[in-house]
């Protein structure tokens, strides 16, 4: 019988750790989602930091920001949930072993390193009330935290049907006040999150919906209504049709080029999520500052300097983590390699 080539894979936020694990079993496309919606969070916040140089956000960027709102972290949790299955399919001491190192360990790290670039040289005083906040998501670094959340309580609702849980959150989102971080925001993206679940559970619905033109041309037309009619910006429950539609228009324009040459980098972002999620901010956050001590005017020049240096960051740690024990630890709990 022929053996199925396998491949070491670096770890994301979907993957827990370094596994071996047969060769093309996620689908390109996804990775290509997730790059793109990486990408997208590394505008945005190369727009938002634009404050501490007392710069205003381009308004091209803002039109940008505001228009795929619904495909930056919602793409993301909405991907997490596609791979579940796979995940659970480890069994639960691989499954929560793997999340705990691979988003877990880099979401207290990076807290931690985060304080130190944000409010260097505070008191004791100061940081005991700052580390509390930090590490219940007060920073860029929530989503791993959230995702955490997801993962865990995914575990609490296995045995129950998908869809009608997702409902129940769907609801409590649409209760809650708008804009709430710890209300409606988890609501809403756990329920986008066993959507994914429940699509991963039915390969060929999944296949189909990709593949169809139709559905596409239909997802295409529910994403511009949504746009005219409805409120996208935020994370209710009322962004839901866009986010889906959207999702679906980006998947079926992807996945056939998917493995094409030119898309290489958006797959190489996507399957390396974690670590430019995580480098992003800083670096950003540095290069904002400097500018602001050198006096630096052109918001546009900033944003695109900031984003391209972040994302290049990522990139050059991403290359060097299969390489190096030292890089592999800024990103993935240490493993024990004794008896």
């Amino acid at each position: 019988m022929a053996t199925v080539p396998r491949t070491s894979v670096p770890p994301t936020p979907d993957d827990g750790v370094d596994v071996e694990r047969p060769a093309r079993t996620r689908a390109d496309w996804m990775d290509v989602l997730r790059g793109v919606a990486l990408i997208a969070v590394v505008l945005f916040h190369a727009g938002t930091l634009l404050r501490f140089a007392g710069l205003q956000v381009p308004e091209g960027l803002q039109s940008v920001n505001g228009a795929v709102a619904p495909f930056r972290i919602p793409l993301l949790v909405l991907l997490s949930g596609l791979l579940l299955p796979r995940s659970m399919s480890k069994g639960l001491r691989r499954y929560a072993g793997g999340k705990l190192a691979a988003i877990g360990y880099p979401f207290l790290l990076w807290t931690v390193l985060y304080g130190l670039v944000y409010w260097p040289g505070l008191g004791v005083e100061a940081l005991a009330w700052l580390v509390p906040s930090l590490l219940v998501g007060g920073s860029y670094l929530w989503y791993l935290l959230f995702l955490l959340v997801f993962y865990a309580a995914a575990l609490a609702v296995r045995r129950l049907p998908r869809l009608p849980v997702a409902a129940v959150f769907l609801l409590l989102a649409e209760l809650a006040p708008d804009g709430t971080k710890y209300l409606e925001r988890p609501a809403f993206l756990f329920a986008l999150f066993l959507g994914g679940w429940w699509l991963a559970e039915r390969p060929g619905l999944l296949r189909a919906a990709v593949r169809s033109p139709l559905a596409a041309a239909v997802a295409a037309a529910v994403l511009g209504a949504s746009y005219a009619l409805l409120d996208m910006s935020g994370y209710g429950p009322r962004a839901l049709p866009g986010t889906l539609a959207g999702a679906l228009v980006l998947a079926f324009c992807t996945h056939r080029i998917a493995r094409s040459a030119l898309l290489r980098p958006l797959r190489f972002t996507g399957r390396n999520s974690v670590v430019f999620y995580v480098v992003h901010f800083p670096v950003i956050y540095v290069l904002v500052r400097c500018a602001d001590l050198a006096a630096v005017e052109d918001a546009t020049l900033l944003v695109a300097v900031s984003a391209s240096a972040a994302l290049l960051v990522g990139a050059a740690l991403a290359l060097a983590r299969p390489r190096s024990a030292l890089v592999r630890a800024l990103f993935t709990a240490p493993r024990r390699t004794g008896p």
